[in-house]
């Protein structure tokens, strides 16, 4: 199923963890987000460097898991957090309680989005083609038109957004996003092709963006950050499953990595199958 919710980190490369071996991955208890209920009391806190300015970051979407996933990481670091959410939705912010400021609004709203992104270092974007007036496409460029020049843009999307065409996508695949791009239409839930318009406006940009295109998504306590390569089809991606928490790790720390400039990577759990496999010299005895 195409995913539509959908310490700075230095010199990963592709098809790799984002820790070298000569630094240890951080154990599950440092970087978990329990399962269930996005609001999980998380004890043990990121400390910020203190030699930096701090970070401002804009989470647009903010509402659903994988947006208060990002939120969590982000104040787990010590980010200063604007989040984006329809007003409807804002309830759902309630329990960060002052430690997050919210602005309602719809996430495709031009006016919305330039208050929410001014003077943010990054910018967050949970792309969603909801419904069918090209709503990802619009909120993509407001993004675009609003957020400060040097600010890093982060998009999330699914597996079925291909950069350059280079993807190899399984049969099965295949036939999912088709079945599910139809209803999506027939209900009017969403259009898929929305987010492949949206995610194109993106790729033609010449902003600081990375475009980051989850797996089938799960819940569960953190494995940490996840493998990634540049084009589906790669061996190490085979077993198409991240935790909706490690998707939002990834987007986090990819702020910091200018790696992940202008890439589209595409991403799978650090503890899957494939990972293992492909990755058992990383990831440590």
């Amino acid at each position: 199923m195409p995913n539509i919710e959908p310490s700075e980190v230095t010199g990963f490369k592709e098809g790799t963890l984002m820790n070298s071996s000569t630094d240890p991955a951080p154990s599950l208890e440092e970087t978990a987000l329990a399962a269930g209920p996005v609001d999980t009391g998380i004890s043990i806190k990121h400390v910020p460097d203190t030699t930096e300015t701090r970070k401002k970051i804009c989470i647009v979407g903010a509402s659903g898991k994988l947006g208060q996933y990002l939120i969590q990481h982000a104040l787990n670091r010590g980010y200063e957090v604007v989040g984006v959410c329809r007003e409807q939705s804002a309830v759902k912010l309630a329990h960060f309680g002052s430690r997050i400021r919210i602005i309602t609004g719809p996430n495709d709203d031009s006016n919305v989005i330039r208050q929410a992104v001014a003077g943010c270092d990054a910018v967050l974007t949970v792309l969603v083609p909801f419904g069918m007036r090209q709503y990802a496409l619009r909120t993509v460029q407001a993004v675009l038109a609003h957020a400060p020049p040097e600010a890093r843009l982060i998009f999330s999307c699914g597996w079925h957004i291909s950069r350059d065409g280079q993807d190899v996508y399984p049969l099965k695949f295949r036939a999912i996003v088709k079945v599910f791009g139809v209803l999506g239409r027939l209900t009017r839930f969403g259009d898929l092709n929305d987010q492949v318009q949206a995610c194109n406006h993106v790729f033609a940009s010449s902003a600081r963006w990375t475009v980051v295109r989850g797996s089938d998504l799960e819940e569960g306590e953190s494995q940490g950050v996840p493998v990634w390569s540049g084009h589906v089809g790669d061996a190490v991606l085979a077993s198409n499953l991240t935790r909706r928490t490690d998707f939002a790790l990834f987007m986090i720390e990819a702020i910091g990595n200018e790696a992940l400039m202008r890439q589209a990577p595409a991403i799978v759990g650090r503890l899957s199958a494939s990972a293992l496999t492909h990755h058992t010299t990383l990831l440590g005895a």
